[in-house]
């Protein structure tokens, strides 16, 4: 009889499982100081940059006093040199605010609508009507814009913050030389006189003029966030008075701020908190800014704008070049 097999060794015992996972521990409750820095972490706000405004700006309600004060100073030179306010609310949210590039242009574009809306209304009730405010220049010149207006908006989101500020910059500089041709004109007796109360009525030429116009202005106000008023004031001024070229390039950006807005809000560069307190800003200071525009000479608003222009576009292009200096070395 052949021997039985031995018996096969029995399986070791199943390993216990591991213990769970202790819970993370709760993290502590948030103080004014943390809330902000957490809010400044979320887009479109940029987390690089310093955190010392963000001790001293430490609540919501003084962060939105601080906004209110940017669309104050912006209102008041809109309404004094006929543009939106952005490319003074833009620099100031930026380094004050710590707003992306993206977020600053976004969000300021409600600054510009305060800025222009309650301009126009001011130059046409106190500045004399259709001698200030030419309303059918201004709704062809929004016409043409809100067509570009969009597709800007949509493309700058793809150009880095630095490149969006050194364009505008070189951009605002090419302007103040053309506030000076009509006088040159006039002085030459070479101006070409008007005949009809609206650019609009004047011939097709001027209507193709005024379309040019708008369709830049819808492009500089979907790229850069500003109103448009940058262009369409200098444009204007070759054509008619000052003070109707600033009143006119109030109304005309309406349109285009509006596209512009709803177009950044999509695209999440908005920031919330700082929308009415820099549109309740605005409007208050483009309020008094253009009741001082219109008491001024012309020539005296002429060089109110080449001033002021020239200033902010100098400091947007060497920001501008800081800026890239920093993303060559980070590259290295």
């Amino acid at each position: 009889r052949s021997p039985l097999p031995p018996p096969s060794p029995s399986p070791p015992p199943p390993k216990p499982p591991p213990p769970p996972p202790s819970p993370p521990p709760s993290p502590p409750p948030p103080t004014q100081s943390t809330a902000y820095v957490g809010i400044l972490r979320r887009s479109p706000f940029n987390p690089s940059q310093s955190l010392n405004w963000a001790l001293y700006l430490n609540t919501i309600m003084q962060k939105k006093l601080f906004g209110g004060a940017i669309g104050g100073a912006a209102g008041a030179l809109g309404g004094l040199c006929g543009f939106g306010g952005s490319i003074v609310a833009v620099p100031l949210l930026t380094r004050f605010a710590q707003v992306s590039q993206h977020g600053a242009h976004g969000t300021s574009v409600f600054a510009a609508f305060a800025t222009g809306l309650v301009g126009a209304y001011t130059f046409y009730k106190k500045g004399g009507g259709s001698d200030t405010v030419d309303v059918k220049a201004a709704l062809g010149i929004t016409a043409a814009a809100v067509v570009t207006t969009r597709v800007a908006a949509m493309y700058a989101q793809k150009i880095a913050g630095h490149k969006l500020l050194f364009a505008l910059g070189g951009m605002m500089l090419a302007m103040p030389p053309l506030v000076w041709v009509k006088p040159y004109l006039e002085s030459t007796g070479t101006v070409p006189l008007r005949t009809a109360a609206s650019l609009w009525n004047e011939s097709h030429a001027h209507k193709v003029a005024l379309g040019l116009i708008g369709a830049s202005v819808g492009v500089a106000s979907g790229m850069f966030g500003v109103g448009g008023g940058i262009l369409v004031t200098p444009l204007l001024s070759l054509m008619v008075d000052q003070k109707t070229a600033i009143g006119t390039s109030l109304l005309a950006f309406l349109g285009p701020t509006t596209v512009s807005a709803i177009t950044h809000y999509q695209l999440g560069n908005v920031v919330k908190p700082l929308v009415l307190p820099l549109m309740a800003g605005a409007g208050l200071g483009v309020y008094i800014g253009s009741n001082l525009a219109i008491s001024m000479t012309d020539t005296q608003q002429r060089s109110l704008f080449t001033l002021v222009v020239l200033l902010i576009a100098t400091r947007n292009i060497v920001v501008a070049r800081r800026a890239a200096a920093r993303v060559k070395i980070a590259a290295v």
